[in-house]
């Protein structure tokens, strides 16, 4: 397992979206350490639309995020150089749960996708940024730390009065 970082951050793909969008600014993670696997990266990459996925890049690159592996893998999903074999089931388990409650409006590579960024937040110590609210209940579910998009704000606000 990663050692507790101070201050960690795993970013889930929707927050790349958000700065994107100018509906969040950088200044958000001011003092943070940011964190993203290749699962983020990938999915940036995978956007359809050319001009949408050179600027969720740029956010990419803007933000910085220290690149690690994910703490579990799947086939037909995992980058095979970046990701670890694991003999605890924590992230089927996620999956399992992100199926129940998101059947039929996700995929299952969309599921293990989100399974595989919860399972390395919750092992590293991060806390998991995002705005999927099913998502948030199950890493709390399963003792990870998770907020909003809202609910950071509302900290780093609080740190700054």
């Amino acid at each position: 397992m990663c050692q507790p970082p101070l201050n960690g951050l795993m970013l889930d793909t929707n927050v790349f979206n958000r700065v994107a969008d100018g509906l969040l600014s950088l200044s958000a993670f001011d003092g943070y350490t940011i964190f993203a696997t290749h699962v983020q990266l990938d999915e940036l990459r995978n956007t359809a639309k050319n001009d949408r996925r050179v600027a969720l890049l740029a956010c990419f690159r803007e933000i910085n995020a220290l690149h690690i592996p994910t703490e579990s893998m799947v086939w037909d999903v995992s980058a095979w150089d970046e990701c670890k074999w694991t003999s605890d089931d924590l992230c089927e388990r996620i999956f399992a749960e992100i199926r129940k409650v998101e059947r039929p409006s996700k995929s299952d590579d969309n599921c293990w996708r989100d399974a595989l960024i919860a399972d390395t937040a919750i092992k590293c110590f991060h806390a998991l940024i995002t705005d999927d609210g099913n998502l948030r209940k199950i890493v709390k579910r399963n003792h990870g730390s998770a907020m909003s998009i809202s609910e950071l704000l509302s900290v780093a606000k609080s740190a700054h009065v």
